[in-house]
């Protein structure tokens, strides 16, 4: 495992990016990886990380070069507080690598972590609390990657699904 936190897919406004590098106070690196569209916003988000211990790496990354920087991180950070947003792919595709995810609170992210007790995943109600975990560690004190990994599985993998959607057409049929 490298020593750095990765933000990972489409870089984005909604994702808050932004304020993630503007409170980045770490000594643990930033990665943030994926395609940006917004020429202004990437120059903005590369000033911003100036001095900063922070990545910007603009470009798509394949299926194993994305494995890779998202398994070998430290952890995933999802920063983005929209509404209209019920969860990133970033945070399955994450977990199911066994990699811890730190993020800020949504109303499915708390759910999955105080209701279910989802190990690897730990909720902050303000980006600013978030980066003063990420200084602290705090992934090193989740659940085990393979734990995490399992517990996917178990959750969101191709047997609960399959489970669910027998329920939900047996149901129908009757």
């Amino acid at each position: 495992m490298a020593d750095y936190f990765v933000m990972f897919g489409s870089i984005a406004r909604y994702k808050n990016i932004s304020d993630v590098i503007r409170n980045w106070n770490s000594c643990k690196k930033l990665v943030i990886a994926g395609r940006c569209d917004e020429i202004g916003y990437l120059n903005e988000l590369q000033d911003l990380a100036k001095g900063k211990n922070v990545e910007i790496v603009n470009r798509f990354l394949d299926k194993i070069e994305a494995q890779e920087l998202v398994s070998k991180s430290s952890g995933l950070i999802l920063a983005q507080v929209d509404k209209e947003m019920i969860v990133s792919g970033s945070f399955f595709y994450a977990a199911s690598l066994g990699v811890p995810v730190i993020a800020i609170e949504t109303p499915f992210l708390l759910w999955l972590s105080t209701e279910i007790g989802f190990d690897g995943l730990t909720t902050y109600k303000t980006i600013g609390e978030l980066v003063e975990s990420v200084s602290k560690n705090i992934s090193s004190q989740l659940a085990s990657r393979e734990a995490i990994r399992n517990r996917a599985n178990e959750l969101f993998g191709d047997s609960a699904v399959k489970n669910v959607w027998q329920t939900i057409l047996g149901n129908v049929e009757k």
